[in-house]
């Protein structure tokens, strides 16, 4: 039995034309460049591909498809961690969780001060405090924003 889950910077929707069609074309390469690090804090830096293969583009797409149709069937409590400038998901994706997953005790918590990569970035320590799992008791007020579901 699952007791509670956590989502960080999750897609369950792509929302990119380009890549939808790239997806599709039976001309497509096989690889593509890299999208590189999206830290915000200058000294991390992801270790990124420099290249993705376009078949790792299409497999997204499917995962995505399956996860959006999967999420009312979570029914623990939730909570989504969504950093409000993501370069690699785009952020409308928190909200989109919260409103299909399966449960009424999630809650929307937006980073403000990071970018895609969360765990590596300027939220790590705090995110992580003591090795244990995230907890948003423990985000100071200027770095992130609650939403409660509507």
């Amino acid at each position: 039995m699952i007791k509670d889950a956590i989502s960080i910077n999750a897609p369950v929707q792509i929302g990119s034309p380009d890549l939808a069609g790239l997806a599709l074309d039976p001309a497509a390469p096989e690889m593509i460049p890299g999208v590189g690090s999206d830290t915000k804090d200058s000294s991390t830096k992801e270790l990124a591909y420099l290249e993705l293969p376009v078949a790792a583009i299409r497999q997204i797409y499917v995962l995505t498809a399956v996860t959006r149709d999967l999420l009312p069937r979570i029914k623990c409590p939730t909570l989504v961690i969504q950093s409000r400038d993501d370069h690699v998901v785009d952020p409308t994706n928190g909200p989109r969780i919260v409103r299909l997953i399966g449960t009424n005790r999630v809650e929307l918590l937006w980073l403000e001060n990071s970018y895609h990569v969360a765990t590596i970035d300027t939220m790590t320590r705090t995110l992580f405090a003591n090795g244990r799992r995230p907890s948003s008791s423990r985000l100071r007020a200027a770095d992130v924003s609650r939403q409660e579901p509507s």
